[in-house]
């Protein structure tokens, strides 16, 4: 059986029980925050969120994330809302686009001491173009920010010759159909779509 490191946030982790059942037999699935109580069976399994590029990036050493990883075939990986979300107007996005970019480097440079073999995945639409926060009113993420943060992430995967699962497409076209109320997250139907498009692309690049 293989091994896959599904790496993301809060939207991989809407699509990851999906992935895992469906992938269950083919690919044994590893996720940030897996230990060994976890594979025991445990009923309170550890699943983290890899949030924004930054800590990501600061997660991926030997004593946190990859502690439990055994040897990994194939890494399928997302970052993007967390750093394209506007927390304080003043600042713009949370992760300036540049650093956005050096980021997203230097997490594929790290990913590729586990595993040649990686797929980035796009980041995923708000639900409406201009997502506003519902206690202040302003907004905090754009369809257009979205797109401009995934072309980063399209440049790379071009120069690095990386496949992409273009998660932004899929949920886009239907948003009205995949994302929950708070204009964010997946739901169930977003979580079965994305999940299957993710697994078959896994499955695909598995060989």
């Amino acid at each position: 059986m293989k091994n896959v490191f599904l790496i993301g946030d809060s939207i991989r982790m809407n699509y990851q029980d999906e992935v895992m059942r469906l992938l269950d037999g083919t690919a044994k699935i590893y996720y940030p925050g897996y230990t060994a109580e976890s594979e025991a069976g445990e009923s309170t399994r550890t699943n983290e969120n890899a949030r924004w590029t930054g800590y990501t990036l600061n997660n991926l050493v030997p004593h946190l994330w990859l502690k439990h990883l055994p040897e990994i075939d194939l890494v399928h990986w997302n970052n993007g809302i967390w750093d394209a979300v506007i927390r304080h107007e003043e600042d713009g996005s949370f992760t300036p686009i540049d650093q956005y970019e050096e980021n997203v480097r230097r997490i594929l440079r790290e990913l590729r001491k586990q595993t040649p073999h990686i797929i980035i995945a796009t980041t995923t639409p708000p639900k409406v173009d201009n997502r506003r926060d519902p206690t202040t009113g302003k907004v905090t993420l754009t369809v257009e920010t979205v797109r401009r943060y995934n072309a980063v992430l399209y440049k790379i995967a071009r120069e690095q010759d990386l496949p992409v699962n273009d998660l932004f497409e899929l949920v886009y076209k239907d948003r009205e159909q995949y994302i929950s109320e708070d204009e964010i997250h997946l739901n169930d139907a977003g979580k079965a779509a994305c999940g299957k498009q993710t697994a078959d692309m896994i499955r695909k690049y598995l060989g």
